[in-house]
């Protein structure tokens, strides 16, 4: 274990931390306030944005979808709403351009946005349900996608695609960019069609021209088929095996989704299949892949529960934010760094690290809500409370009457959808 944990007195409440290699600085987005201001139109809605220098301190804020870390100090970009509901400009905190997002037609909304490690690419992933079918029907649902490939140095779009996907629930988990400074790569996840084999779909795009580097697929139910002759080989308890339900389509799209993320030397991708309970995810199946599309379920690798993977900038390692309660009352567990080459596990941080004379068993709102890890030091955000708010105003742009069920553009859009569905 290290005692090597920072805690970021203005990222506390975030909901996901982004740290990079060419800066000391950190990017913090905060969503979790975002239900109960915008209630089922929460996952349409910006958060808030910040820059986080490297004491903690907050230099600047602003309103939507961060797009991964900062490229350098002081050049941090993200995506905003302007002028009205579902329509957007790409922003940074290195200047003050406000670039338009002219994606096609109407009424998408952010799926993700998201930024390499080391290099300015970046993208901005949308989406929308396709015609004839509901997103409320997770069953039957399908999405496309348009995604924008941004250099976010710049704030220039560089390439845009159109792409059949639908990513399961959250979206945002299931997009990701990594790959070498010299090949980037935005790898996404998707479902299954309906009533197909029980396989996500993975697509990888080079970056930024946005064409197909490989596709390939998750085979969920070979790999379980693939787990339980292990486990009878070990000759197991029967009581120590999870339950054995059939592996579908049908089971995938209803039940599970998946967490990803780049391996923070860029050498390849994790990606964490199980059961969705609330923010957290239980969990079943591992998968490590490389750069170049190879996908291998690794049944030596085992998580818990997860908040979520991050990367271990600068390591072929991911890792682990593990908490304990399920959807009602998650609780912190411990940061582990997992080495993928030979599934080394080491815990970085666990209760009984020490911050400021205080055991995190002692004080649970010292205990880290989200993380983001270089080398051997793990940076944290703790639940927002009084001696570690943020002095002075926050700058938020989209005003929080938006999306509320009495907007224009809310009720155009649930019309649109309402008559796409048909």
């Amino acid at each position: 274990m290290i005692a090597n944990l920072k805690l970021l007195a203005g990222a506390a409440g975030a909901s996901r931390l982004y740290a990079g290699k060419t800066t000391e600085q950190i990017v913090s987005e905060h969503r979790d306030w975002l239900a109960e201001a915008f209630g089922e139109r929460a996952d349409e809605a910006p958060g808030e944005v910040r820059l986080i220098d490297a004491h903690g301190a907050v230099i600047e804020t602003g309103s939507g979808w961060a797009m991964g870390p900062a490229v350098a100090d002081g050049h941090a970009a993200w995506i905003e709403e302007c002028d009205e509901e579902y329509r957007y400009r790409l922003r940074s905190f290195g200047n003050d351009a406000a670039v338009h997002l002219a994606s096609p037609d109407d009424f998408w909304t952010v799926a993700a946005a998201a930024g390499h490690l080391s290099t300015d690419d970046g993208a901005v992933v949308l989406w929308r349900p396709a015609q004839g079918t509901t997103p409320s029907l997770p069953g039957t649902r399908k999405e496309e996608l348009w995604i924008a490939a941004i250099n976010r140095s710049t704030l220039r779009v560089v390439a845009t695609s159109r792409l059949d996907l639908t990513l399961p629930e959250p979206r945002a988990a299931c997009v990701a960019i990594g790959g070498t400074a010299a090949e980037p790569l935005l790898v996404l996840v998707g479902l299954p069609e309906p009533g197909s084999t029980a396989a996500y779909r993975v697509v990888a795009l080079r970056l930024p021209a946005l064409d197909l580097a490989w596709e390939t697929s998750l085979d969920i139910a070979e790999a379980v088929a693939a787990r339980q002759v292990i486990w009878d080989q070990n000759d197991r308890a029967i009581a120590a095996e999870p339950p054995r339900t059939a592996t579908t389509a049908d089971a995938l799209r209803f039940m599970s989704s998946v967490r990803m993320t780049a391996l923070g030397d860029c050498s390849g991708w994790v990606i964490a299949h199980g059961i969705p309970l609330g923010n957290v995810l239980s969990t079943s199946l591992v998968f490590v892949g490389t750069n170049a599309g190879d996908l291998i379920p690794r049944t030596d690798i085992h998580l818990g529960d997860t908040a979520a993977l991050v990367q271990v900038i600068g390591c072929p390692s991911f890792a682990l934010l593990g908490v304990a309660g399920g959807r009602s009352r998650m609780r912190f567990v411990n940061v582990e760094e997992i080495t993928v080459h030979g599934s080394r596990t080491r815990v970085l941080v666990d209760f009984d690290t020490t911050v400021n004379g205080k055991s995190l068993r002692t004080d649970p709102q010292l205990q880290p809500i989200a993380i983001a890890v270089r080398n051997d030091v793990v940076f944290a955000a703790v639940a927002a409370r009084e001696k570690m708010a943020v002095s002075g105003a926050e700058a938020i742009a989209t005003p929080l009457r938006w999306h509320q069920l009495d907007r224009p553009r809310v009720k155009a859009r649930l019309a649109w959808l309402k008559a796409r569905a048909n």
